[in-house]
C-alpha cells in the first residue's frame, strides 16, 4: 500500500535522488510534445544527504515538542523549540542543492522554452535517525498522525511502516514564522494550529515490499549503537537480524538487485561472525552498511 506524493512533488523529489533527469515525450503524430531536463549544478555526498535528513527530522521533533509544551505546560518552552526549528530551517536552506531546469513544450508551430535554476526544497528523511516510530493508526491514516493527537500521544504497539518521508522546508518556514508571531502575542491556539500545519504537510509513502529494508536498516542502527557501547554480543545479534532481513528482501526482487543484496547480506553476516576480531572501526563499517541499505530503496 502506498500513499503517493503528488505528481509535481514526485518530480522534485526525483531531482534530489538522481544525478540528472531527462524526460522526453511525444511522436510525430502527437498534437503536443514536451522535453524536460534537470541537471544538478551542485552534488551532495551521501553523508551530506544524511545530515540534511537528520536536520529535517530534528526540525520536526522540535515542532512536536513545542505542541506538547503548549498542550501540557502552557507554552513555557514552546518559543525555544520554535527558535531551534527556525535555526535548523536556515541550515537546511543553506545546504539545499541547486539544479538547472530546461523545459520545451511544442504544439504545431507553437513552442514554449524556459531555462532556469531551481532549488530542491523537499527534503527526504530517514526515520531511524531520531527514533521515529509510527503507530498502527497512522499507517491507515497518515494525515491523522501528521496533524492529530496521535502525534502528541502515540498509543498502541509501534510499527515501522513508512519507507519514505519528506518535508517541504518552505512550508515549515512559513508556519514556524506564524507560530513565532502567535507566541509573541500569547495566542497559544493559533500557535498550535500553525505547528499542526507543518505536521500535516509532511509527505509520507509506505510500501509493504520495502519493510524488510526498514528492518535491516534499523537493525544496523542498533548494531552501531551496541558496538559503540562495546556491547558486542548485542551488536552481533543485530547484525544477524539485518542479514536475515536482507535475505527476505532478496527473495522478492529481480536478479540484479538480488545479487547486490545477497553480497551485502553476506558481508554483514561475516562481520557478525568475526566481530570479536574486528572491533576497531566496527562502528564505521556498520554505518557504511546502513548507507548501502538506504541506497537500495
Amino acid at each position: 500500500m502506498l500513499k503517493r506524493v503528488p505528481a509535481l512533488q514526485t518530480i522534485i523529489v526525483g531531482i534530489f535522488l538522481f544525478t540528472a533527469i531527462t524526460v522526453a515525450q511525444g511522436s510525430a503524430e502527437d498534437r503536443i510534445t514536451h522535453e524536460y531536463k534537470v541537471t544538478p549544478t551542485t552534488k551532495m555526498t551521501d553523508k551530506e544527504k544524511q545530515s540534511l535528513s537528520l536536520a529535517a527530522s530534528e526540525l520536526l521533533r522540535h515542532v512536536n515538542d513545542a505542541r506538547v509544551d503548549i498542550k501540557y505546560a502552557g507554552g513555557k518552552t514552546a518559543a525555544a523549540h520554535v527558535a531551534k526549528a527556525l535555526s535548523l530551517e536556515k541550515i537546511i536552506e543553506n545546504a539545499l542543492p541547486e539544479y538547472q531546469v530546461s523545459t520545451v513544450i511544442k504544439s504545431g508551430n507553437l513552442t514554449y522554452k524556459n531555462e532556469e535554476k531551481r532549488r530542491q526544497f523537499i527534503v527526504p528523511m530517514y526515520g531511524e535517525l531520531d527514533e521515529f516510530l509510527w503507530t498502527g493508526a497512522s499507517v491507515k491514516r497518515p494525515k491523522k498522525w501528521a496533524g492529530g493527537k496521535e502525534a502528541l500521544e502515540p498509543s498502541g504497539d509501534a510499527e515501522v511502516r513508512f519507507t519514505r518521508t519528506f518535508l517541504d522546508v518552505r512550508d515549515a518556514k512559513h508556519y514556524l514564522e506564524q507560530t513565532e508571531d502567535a507566541l509573541k502575542k500569547n495566542d497559544l491556539e493559533s500557535a498550535d494550529q500553525a505547528l499542526a500545519a507543518i505536521q500535516e504537510h509532511v509527505i509520507s509513502e509506505y510500501d509493504e515490499v520495502d519493510l524488510p529494508l526498514l528492518a535491516a536498516r534499523r537493525s544496523l542502527m542498533e548494531a552501531a549503537r551496541a558496538a559503540a557501547d562495546q556491547k558486542y554480543n548485542e551488536a552481533k545479534q543485530a547484525l544477524k537480524n539485518a542479514a536475515e532481513a536482507l535475505e527476505g528482501y532478496r527473495a522478492q526482487m529481480g536478479d540484479e538487485v538480488s545479487k547486490r543484496t545477497q553480497t551485502l547480506a553476506e558481508e554483514i553476516k561475516t562481520l557478525s561472525d568475526t566481530l570479536d576480531q574486528k572491533k576497531e572501526g566496527a562502528v564505521e563499517v556498520i554505518t557504511s552498511f546502513w548507507e548501502r541499505v538506504s541506497n537500495l530503496f
